[in-house]
C-alpha cells in the first residue's frame, strides 16, 4: 500500500497526462514528476488488487457479494447499413452493464433518450433497481466497483440513493462503493460491452427500433450462457437529487464538511460505506486500505426519519423531446425502416428547446454543484 503524503489533486491524473509532462518538462522537474507517475500507478495497482481480494472473499462467504458496473457507449438507433445514416442524428439508446462477480452474470439496463437521459439520477436508478431484484436476501454486505465519472457514479445522487437502498433491502446491513483510478478501470463489464460492439460488427439483420436493441443484446453470448436484459421505463426512474433539496424538505443534506470539521470533496474518495443501522452517516476513504480509517459524513437534516421519509418521486412525467433537428433526420430515413416501425418515429417528441449533445460525451461533471452546495442547516 502507498505511505507518505500523496498529491491528490495530480493523483487524479489521467496516466498519459504524466507522460505528456514527461515529455516535455526540464530536467529538475523529471524525478518529480515521474515520482507522481509512480505514486498514481501504485494506487492503480492497489485498486486492482483491493478489488481480486474482494472477489475473492465473495467465492468463499455466501453473504457476500461483489460487483461492477459501467455505462456502454452509446447505441444508434436505427442502425442501418446505408451510409447515409453516418451523416444523420439518431436515437441513442443507453446500456449501464452490472456485473456480478460473484455469480459472473450480466445484467443489462437499457432505456432510449425519450425515456430518460443518463446522468446521476438515471445511474443510481439502476444501481437499486439491481439491488432491489437482484441481490438476495442472503446477502448482508454489497461491494460495488465503478470509475470515478462525477457525472454519474461518485456524487451526492448517488450517495442518497445508496443510503435509500440499504434502508430498503430486508437483508443488507452495508454496501460499500469503492472507484478505480482514473486511466485504470478496466471491469468485467467491459468484456461485455466487448462482445456486444464485436456482434454489432457482425449484425446481418437491421435494428430499426429501441426494442431491437433489447433482444439483440439477449441474444450475445457471454459465459456459455446469453446476457439479461432489464428494460427501463420512465416509472423506473427516480430523483434522488430531491432528497438533498431543502426547499422540497428533503430529508438529506450535502454538507461541505466532514464530523471533524474537515473540508469535504467528492473527487479525491475512494470508498463509500452506507450502513443500515446508521443510514445517514456515511463512511469515506481516500484508499483502498482495509486498515485505514475511515471519515464520517452526516447526510441527515433535522426531524425524524422513517423509510417513507427516503423514498425519491420518480423523475420524469413524460416522455422526454429530441430536438427538431433529430427528428428530421429520423424522419427522413423511413424509406429505408421498417414500416411497422413508421408510426414509431413520427410520434417522437420534440421541442426547438431540445439540444443535440455529442453521444460520445459522458454528462457535464457535478463537482461544482457539490463543492458550492454548502450546509445552511445542521
Amino acid at each position: 500500500m502507498l505511505t507518505g503524503s500523496v498529491n491528490l489533486e495530480l493523483t487524479f491524473f489521467h496516466p498519459g497526462t504524466y507522460q505528456q509532462k514527461l515529455k516535455h518538462c526540464t530536467p529538475e522537474e523529471k524525478p518529480i514528476i515521474q515520482e507522481e507517475l509512480d505514486a498514481h500507478q501504485s494506487r492503480a495497482q492497489d485498486a486492482y488488487a483491493a478489488k481480486k481480494l474482494d472477489k475473492q472473499e465473495s467465492k468463499e462467504d455466501p453473504t457476500k457479494q461483489v460487483i461492477c458496473f459501467d455505462l456502454e457507449q452509446v447505441l444508434p438507433c436505427p442502425l442501418l447499413p446505408s451510409g447515409e445514416t453516418f451523416y444523420k442524428r439518431q436515437l441513442s439508446v443507453y446500456n449501464l452493464t452490472v456485473y456480478n462477480c460473484s455469480t459472473q452474470t450480466g445484467t443489462n439496463y437499457m432505456w432510449s433518450e425519450i425515456e430518460a437521459g443518463r446522468g446521476a439520477n438515471e445511474i443510481s436508478s439502476c444501481i437499486v433497481r439491481y439491488i432491489k431484484e437482484e441481490v438476495p436476501p442472503s446477502v448482508t454486505h454489497l461491494t460495488m466497483y465503478s470509475d470515478s465519472c462525477s457525472g454519474q457514479n461518485k456524487n451526492s445522487h448517488m450517495c442518497a440513493s445508496l443510503i435509500s437502498a440499504v434502508n430498503d433491502h430486508p437483508s443488507l446491513e452495508t454496501i460499500d462503493h469503492k472507484f478505480l483510478v482514473p486511466g485504470h478501470t478496466f471491469m468485467e463489464c467491459d468484456q461485455i460491452h466487448a462482445q456486444i460492439e464485436k456482434k454489432k460488427k457482425k449484425v446481418t439483420s437491421e435494428i430499426h427500433h429501441p426494442d431491437s436493441w433489447f433482444n439483440f443484446v439477449r441474444t450475445v453470448p457471454y459465459m456459455k450462457t446469453h446476457l439479461l436484459v432489464r428494460e427501463m421505463k420512465q416509472e423506473h426512474f427516480f430523483d434522488y437529487a430531491s432528497l438533498l433539496q431543502q426547499k422540497k424538505n428533503g430529508p438529506l443534506v450535502m454538507r461541505d464538511k466532514n464530523s471533524n470539521g474537515e473540508p469535504f470533496l467528492f473527487s479525491p474518495v475512494q470508498w463509500f460505506r452506507f450502513q443500515k443501522e446508521t443510514p445517514t452517516t456515511v463512511l469515506y476513504k481516500v484508499d483502498l486500505g482495509k486498515d485505514s480509517a475511515f471519515k464520517e459524513l452526516n447526510f441527515r437534516r433535522r426531524g425524524k426519519l422513517g423509510k417513507q421519509v427516503l423514498q425519491p418521486k420518480q423523475c420524469y412525467e413524460q416522455k422526454l423531446p429530441i430536438s427538431v433537428l433529430k427528428k428530421n433526420d429520423l424522419l427522413s430515413l423511413l424509406p429505408q425502416i421498417n414500416p411497422i416501425y413508421h408510426q414509431f418515429y413520427q410520434n417522437l417528441p420534440a421541442s426547438s428547446k431540445s439540444k443535440d449533445i455529442d453521444p460520445d460525451i459522458v454528462p457535464a461533471s457535478l463537482d461544482i454543484a457539490e463543492e458550492l452546495r454548502a450546509s445552511v442547516d445542521d
